[in-house]
């Protein structure tokens, strides 16, 4: 079966999954690392606040998000122009389901630095899970600017096409989940897909169902 094949195979079960649970087949996997992991000098430097952010890193993989979410705020207060305060506590806000205080902490990270695409991303699951989809579309936009080809990019396709979905913009949508899934294509998901003939007749129904909802 050619690539093509199956990565059609796999934006079909995207788009039911999208359309059974109002598209919230959201992304915001290891988000909040990559975050922190990627500044090394964060990491290495003399900044007042690293203490606490790698303290609210550690307590949130433990899911505890509130006192994850009161060590970003200790780090906060030491160092209130350092972005990855922001960012990390809008991450524990999400987790929290506040998302409207989640939206505020982006644009704080935003105005310190607009050209994360992270950010744009958190900023876009907190807007979604308020149910403000253009503003999430939007968003995921901005952050598919920024990473159009990267593991930030595959997250942000995904995302923009949820929140497309939602927005009944269906065709719109498909177009999205193919990016992501073009991104993905030699990876994980398609090494993850089931036995073709196990899969092949779920998939035919699936995609009819699809094809309905693209239409309606």
């Amino acid at each position: 079966m050619s690539i093509y094949i199956k990565v059609n195979m796999v934006r079909c079960m995207i788009i039911e999954n999208s359309e059974d649970q109002l598209a919230y087949n959201l992304d915001l996997s290891d988000c909040d690392d990559a975050i922190i992991s990627n500044d090394q000098d964060l990491l290495t430097g003399s900044s007042p606040a690293i203490f606490w952010i790698r303290n609210g890193i550690n307590l949130r993989r433990l899911g505890r998000f509130k006192e994850a979410l009161e060590s970003f705020e200790k780090a906060i207060q030491l160092e209130p122009s350092n972005v990855y305060c922001w960012i990390n506590k809008a991450v524990a806000l999400n987790q929290l389901k506040k998302y409207e205080e989640a939206v505020v902490s982006s644009n704080k990270a935003l105005a310190l630095d607009s050209c994360q695409s992270k950010i744009w991303i958190v900023k876009g699951f907190s807007l979604h899970n308020l149910e403000k989809y253009e503003e999430a579309s939007e968003s995921y936009a901005a952050a598919i600017q920024l990473d159009p080809q990267g593991s930030d990019g595959r997250r942000s396709w995904n995302n923009r096409g949820a929140a497309l979905d939602n927005l009944r913009r269906h065709d719109d949508a498909i177009e999205c989940y193919d990016e992501a899934i073009m991104i993905e294509a030699d990876g994980e998901m398609l090494g993850s897909l089931p036995c073709e003939v196990d899969v092949l007749p779920a998939i035919l129904k699936i995609k009819h169902k699809a094809l309905i909802h693209g239409n309606n």
